[in-house]
């Protein structure tokens, strides 16, 4: 990839202002990550004396399977030094992410059960296997989740908040989507231990830096745990197209957590949006 051509041809109305996700090349050493976010720091930290910018520089850096980039807020001069070095593969703007739409249908039947585990239409019973989710971690990506709420108990944790400080979920979704895979009542996979990872606000939206932000603790966590090869993350959201998200749903799926995600929920070619265009989830 042309890092220059790649940045300048990524444009459009949802980007965040002076704010980019930074890719570094396959193969980069800690040692030269660290001394590229150092040269970055300075270059920045000049830039912003010599023309009062108010941008604050590097925010958070992520390894996710080997697969280091980072984000942060810098002025136009400092990101043509980052696109002149050679050890960077492409930068991209931060964007706006947002949960995936909801269809309500009034007065609907609980039927989808019945159709996890019957081909023909009709049947009403969910035939499952007495142990299903049970060893199993899956790591809800969403506004939060309630943790304290029944469906979930005893099989939940909160994890970490990447969006804002308040714990909770404000908006609901992600405690809708949690009772989908995981509920007691309602849920797939009925003894699945679940963790709440909030990337999006109660509003319902976040950032790209910081949907990856959270994959990366949940790669983190999921190793530190011997988990890798026994989890999932559930991702019901998305964005336009962006490579950085769609590469690093791809280290996590490739370190061992199988990936769900969202697409086709607002009619339009799943292709142009991210997570849903990456090649290795489902």
């Amino acid at each position: 990839v042309d890092a220059r051509a790649f940045f300048h041809n990524r444009g459009g109305n949802d980007v965040i202002p002076n704010s980019y996700i930074v890719v570094m090349k396959d193969g980069v050493t800690t040692e030269d990550f660290d001394s590229h976010i150092s040269s970055v720091a300075a270059t920045h930290n000049l830039n912003k004396a010599k023309r009062g910018s108010e941008t604050v520089g590097h925010k958070d850096s992520f390894n996710i399977n080997g697969w280091r980039a980072y984000n942060g807020h810098f002025d136009e001069a400092t990101i043509e030094s980052i696109l002149n070095d050679d050890k960077v593969n492409y930068v991209e703007h931060d964007r706006v992410v947002k949960l995936a739409a909801l269809v309500t249908q009034p007065n609907a039947p609980t039927w989808g059960l019945g159709r996890v585990s019957h081909r023909a239409p009709g049947n009403r019973d969910f035939v499952y296997d007495s142990s299903a989710g049970q060893g199993i971690t899956i790591y809800g990506v969403d506004t939060g989740i309630d943790i304290r709420h029944p469906e979930f108990a005893g099989r939940i944790r909160w994890g970490t908040n990447t969006v804002d400080n308040d714990n909770t979920d404000g908006n609901g979704h992600g405690t809708h989507t949690a009772g989908t895979f995981a509920g007691t009542t309602y849920g797939v996979a009925k003894k699945a231990n679940i963790v709440a990872v909030k990337v999006l606000s109660a509003g319902g939206s976040g950032s790209t830096a910081g949907v990856i932000k959270g994959i990366d603790w949940c790669v983190t966590d999921a190793r530190s745990r011997n988990a890798l090869g026994k989890a999932a993350l559930n991702l019901s959201l998305g964005g336009s197209f962006s490579q950085a998200n769609n590469d690093a749903v791809t280290r996590a799926q490739e370190a061992g957590i199988f990936v769900a995600v969202a697409a086709g929920n607002d009619n339009r070619d799943a292709r142009n949006y991210s997570p849903a265009s990456a090649p290795a989830v489902c």
